[in-house]
Order: structure tokens, then sequence, then C-alpha cells
């Protein structure tokens, strides 16, 4: 993971938002609230998904639903999204925001971020949008929010949307920061446990099998898909398990309601099975996400076991 931080010159933007629109004619920018931007439909919202083999099932209408109907009723009526309409008024860019006050470099501040925040851990995160549209007619629009850092998180490694939107930013005067954070493995799973046992070395195969015969010997041990009608079964294991694994250690995240409402909404867990496009053959390789940060102030402120 890494982080890009972008610094703009004060004044500057609101000049160039009023240019950009006399220009803009055949398209438009709208700047709307999140609900009014999920009303669009998830037709609208997987077009765009479709079509960023960057993206995750995170940034798809059934996640936003999801954390619209579990995240605090307070951050849920702040969010606002950018809407870019090509000349035909087809949805090509949607960007879902936030501001909320975060500590930057221990200086606390106002930032613009995903509207999902980290609620329910979401990544491979990239900007909605057509591969051919210019990102730069967001800027005006972005320039007019209140924020002082712009931060976008927990990105794909191949997020080229966001990268674009960058460099449009940076092109408009505003100092672009990189800096790498952490890495996230890929782990290809296949569909079948002998298949997966295959893939290893004969050591790691072994040791495995060890494992497997001293559960079978010394516990009950079964392996079962809670699905359809035994859903509700399955969380409540899931949770009782997650409860006694982080008993007298905060209580893990399962602690805090909108977590809960979330991982039970049917919309998420209609997205959580879904892999992210263009993944499903990838290697196991090492890769990186993206925390992007702007600055418009001049200074650095920027399988259930039973």
């Amino acid at each position: 993971m890494e982080s890009l931080s972008l610094y703009d010159r004060p004044k500057r933007a609101s000049v160039e938002a009023t240019a950009s629109r006399g220009m803009s004619g055949k398209t438009t920018v709208t700047r709307t609230s999140l609900h009014d931007a999920l009303a669009l439909g998830p037709a609208v919202w997987d077009a765009l998904l479709a079509r960023n083999v960057a993206a995750s099932p995170f940034s798809s209408w059934a996640w936003h639903r999801a954390w619209a109907d579990s995240a605090p009723a307070a951050e849920v009526a702040a969010s606002e999204a950018l809407v870019h309409c090509g000349a035909g008024g087809t949805v090509q860019a949607l960007l879902p925001v936030l501001a909320r006050r975060i500590r930057f470099h221990r200086i606390p501040v106002t930032a613009l971020t995903w509207a999902i925040g980290d609620l329910g851990c979401p990544d491979h995160l990239d900007v909605l949008a057509t591969p051919e549209v210019d990102l730069g007619v967001l800027v005006p629009a972005l320039a007019e929010l209140p924020w002082q850092v712009f931060v976008l998180s927990n990105l794909a490694p191949n997020a080229t949307n966001t990268l674009r939107l960058c460099d449009a930013m940076a092109g408009r005067g505003w100092v672009v920061r990189r800096r790498p954070l952490w890495g996230c493995p890929y782990l290809e799973l296949c569909g079948d446990w002998d298949r997966y046992l295959a893939t290893l070395t004969p050591t790691r195969r072994q040791t495995l099998r060890r494992k497997e015969r001293n559960l079978r010997r010394d516990h009950a041990m079964a392996i079962t898909d809670y699905d359809g009608d035994r859903l509700d079964e399955g969380w409540r294991r899931l949770v009782a398990l997650h409860e006694r694994r982080w008993d007298g250690a905060g209580g893990g995240a399962f602690r805090e309601p909108s977590v809960v409402r979330l991982h039970r909404s049917p919309r998420s867990t209609s997205t959580a099975h879904r892999p992210p496009p263009g993944t499903g053959s990838r290697p196991a390789t090492p890769s990186t996400s993206t925390r992007a940060a702007a600055n418009r102030a001049g200074t650095a402120r920027a399988s259930a076991w039973s």
C-alpha cells in the first residue's frame, strides 16, 4: 500500500471551476447526495464497475447500499457523490465521498475520503469511471468541497482511474506525494482442496496433511457450507467463534453494531462472494494499494468448524 498527497494553491481552484463549467457545454458534473446517487440504481454503478478491471465489489452499488443501511445516520446524511455525465446523459464517472475529521501527520484536519470509509474493511478500490473519460472534469467540483486533505485509501495496485484523477489534480498546481504503506499478497484459491495441496511444496503439503489428521483425531471436525436457509445459523457460529477468539482483547470487529448490521445486510452478502474483476486467475504475488491524499492548505496536513 502507498500514499499520495496533493497540495493546492488556495483560490486558484475556484477560478478554474468557473472556467471549466463555462467550457464544459456538452458534459456535466453534478454534486449530489449519496442517497440520490444510489437512486440511480445498480445498473448504472455496475456498468462502470464492469469497465474497471481494478475495482472490487466494494465499489459496487450493493456494497454502498449496504453501507448506507448500516453506517451511522449522520455519516450517511453527510455523504455526497460527484456524478459525471457525458453528452448523451450516460454516467461516465461516479465518486462517492465524505468529509471526516482525521489526524494527518498528528494534526487534526478535515479529510475528504471514500464515503464508505473503513467500515467492513473494504479494499481493492478505485474511482468508478470509464477508461476514456477525462477525470480532470471532476477537479473543479472537488475544489468546491470543504476539505483540507483528500484521502483515497485501500486502493487496488492498478488503480488507474485514481492515478489519472491525481494526475489531473497535479496538473492544476497541486503537489503530489506518494508513500508506500504495506504490501497485500494475493492468494489464488483452488475450488478443490486436493488441487490446492498439489500446488504446494512437498514439505508444506505433508505439514497440512498432518495437521488435518490431528484435527480429525482429536476433535469433532466438520466443514459446513452455511448457505441459503442456513445462513443465520452460520452467522451465529461465526460471531460466537469470533467472540471467543477476541475475548479479553477488545472484543474484535463485531463489538461495533454498525459492523454487525453491514455484514448481516443481504446486499453486502450478495457482493462478498464475487471476486474482483479480472483477478480470478491471478497468481499469488505481492500487491500494493494506494492512500491518496490532497491538501489545499499548503502544508503537510494532509468455513465453519463444529
